[in-house]
């Protein structure tokens, strides 16, 4: 599951684009600021997705220093 401001169209669609889907929104962001976030949760039968694997490799890889 991934957390992300409604706000910012182009990281809800990288997410949807990657078979996510809107689990729950949320009016405030978690400060309780009047920033709509959205839930994201990847279905079940995505998870072990072959296309899903390679993308978790990849961002693995080319994020791992940000963890």
């Amino acid at each position: 599951m991934v957390d992300v401001n409604a706000q910012n169209k182009r990281a809800v669609m990288f997410y949807l684009s990657l078979g996510f889907e809107i689990h729950e929104k949320f009016p405030v962001d978690g400060a309780g600021k009047p920033y709509p976030v959205w839930s994201l949760k990847l279905p079940e039968h995505m998870a072990n997705h072959n296309t899903w694997k390679s993308w978790k490799k990849w961002l693995y890889f080319n994020f791992k220093s940000t963890v």
